[in-house]
């Protein structure tokens, strides 16, 4: 009988596992393609980052953007999507079904893998540090509150 030497393997074998994130901004434009394009071009070029799918709705005047990166620079390239889109759609000429609060309404973080939600958590807090020393955006966090009231139960 041949013994397995497979448990050696694995112990001397270390996998080396990206933190990946995924990136879900909502961005109030879904009728213009040219200025979706614009946005959606400032990760479809960044190095490192895939965009997985574009979704614009006409009658929202919403896009869902969805990409996906290495921990290490899905906060830059989300802040570059967000500055962009901040450059680009006029919030005084805005109209749509869907209630809105800025040229991006939401910009979820959502682990993907080899990253914990506090670490996704962490990366969430400083995009809304940067975007809103940057761009002047009010930036609400919203798994730190739901952290916070569980801590106070």
């Amino acid at each position: 009988m041949v013994k397995s030497n497979i448990n050696i393997f694995r112990k001397d074998y270390k996998v080396i596992m990206k933190k990946l994130v995924e990136c879900v901004p909502n961005i109030s434009e879904g009728n213009d393609l040219s200025v979706i394009n614009k946005i959606v071009e400032t990760v479809e070029k960044y190095p490192g980052i895939k965009l997985l799918n574009v979704d614009p709705g006409k009658a929202t005047n919403r896009t869902v953007i969805t990409f996906v990166g290495d921990a290490d620079i899905i906060v830059d390239a989300a802040f570059k999507l967000i500055s962009k889109a901040k450059e680009l759609i006029d919030m005084r000429k805005h109209f749509g079904e869907h209630p809105r609060m800025g040229a991006v309404d939401v910009c979820p973080l959502i682990p993907i893998s080899g990253i914990s939600m506090e670490e996704t958590i962490d990366l969430a807090h400083k995009l809304s540090h940067r975007v809103g020393r940057s761009c002047q955006f009010l930036c609400i966090v919203m798994k730190m509150q739901q952290r916070k009231i569980k801590e106070k139960i």
